[in-house]
């Protein structure tokens, strides 16, 4: 007796859909250049249009990540935080950090290179460590962050309005 084979309703065409994926996928290469995981910076325009940009300082925005008050206690040394930011065209910028109720600007430190004194935004974010030694233990606090780009001759350009943004956090004696 000869067999018969027989595919169940639907296989055939899962089974084509497979093959069709799988060639599709097999001619993919590489794109030339960085990828997406780069620092290098890129224009959308061709060489010798760039001139032709200009930075528009109202662009310009720091944003921090949405965070409830946080309540940072007894022997929490710094606090962490991060957010999306724009420096529009110009070629340098850093973010300063104030901390209201503190002596002077605290000390911070950017993750990816904890000897940096300097956070910056950099492909869109920023993230910074806050060193909290420096303030009184027990306390509220408003951390202000403010992003300040520099042009070519160095000067300094802000957006007063989308330029910077604020996080209240709490210090309390209570133990871990």
């Amino acid at each position: 007796m000869a067999q018969k084979h027989v595919l169940k309703s639907g296989a055939g065409v899962r089974l084509v859909g497979l093959l069709i994926s799988v060639g599709l996928l097999s001619a993919c290469s590489q794109m030339p250049g960085d990828g997406l995981f780069t620092d290098a910076q890129s224009s959308a325009c061709p060489p010798g249009c760039a001139s032709s940009l200009k930075a528009d300082d109202n662009q310009m925005y720091i944003r921090l990540a949405k965070y409830n008050t946080p309540m940072l206690r007894l022997g929490t040394s710094r606090l962490d935080i991060g957010g999306e930011c724009y420096a529009s065209l110009h070629p340098s910028n850093s973010i300063l950090v104030t901390i209201d109720g503190a002596m002077g600007a605290p000390n911070i430190y950017s993750p990816a290179d904890q000897s940096s004194t300097t956070a910056t935004c950099k492909n869109g974010k920023f993230s910074i460590s806050v060193d909290l030694n420096g303030i009184p233990p027990v306390g509220s606090y408003v951390l202000r962050v403010q992003l300040v780009a520099r042009d070519q001759n160095n000067a300094v350009h802000i957006n007063a309005s989308e330029g910077n943004d604020n996080l209240s956090f709490i210090r309390t004696n209570l133990a871990p």
